[in-house]
């Protein structure tokens, strides 16, 4: 096998690979619980969200969220949210609906 055929076949294993990865993290619900963990990192303390089901690809239902600091307690009961992926990677929410079943 000569070496031009090597590369080819581990850019083409790499690419499935990341097409795979990128299947999954969208379009499954252990996807979608993955991300949400990650995120989790970056929002602040005083906002925690309850489970989710669903996918990010056809929408989430999040069990709860929750706001609580020193001046404000804020909660939701289930939400429901369904956006579109491709303008979150410019930092952009375009949500198709939001229904949230409680707030109080």
């Amino acid at each position: 096998m000569t070496r031009t055929r090597k590369i080819w076949l581990v850019l083409a294993a790499l690419g499935a690979l990341l097409l795979g990865s990128t299947i999954w993290l969208i379009g499954t619900g252990s996807g979608a619980r993955w991300v949400l963990a990650r995120a989790a990192n970056y929002l602040p303390e005083q906002l925690t969200i309850g489970g989710a089901q669903g996918s990010l690809l056809d929408g989430l239902q999040i069990d709860f969220v929750r706001w609580q600091d020193e001046l404000v307690r804020l909660s939701t009961g289930e939400i429901y949210l369904d956006f579109e992926l491709i303008p979150v990677l410019f930092r952009h929410l375009d949500v198709n609906e939001l229904t949230v079943a409680r707030f109080d």
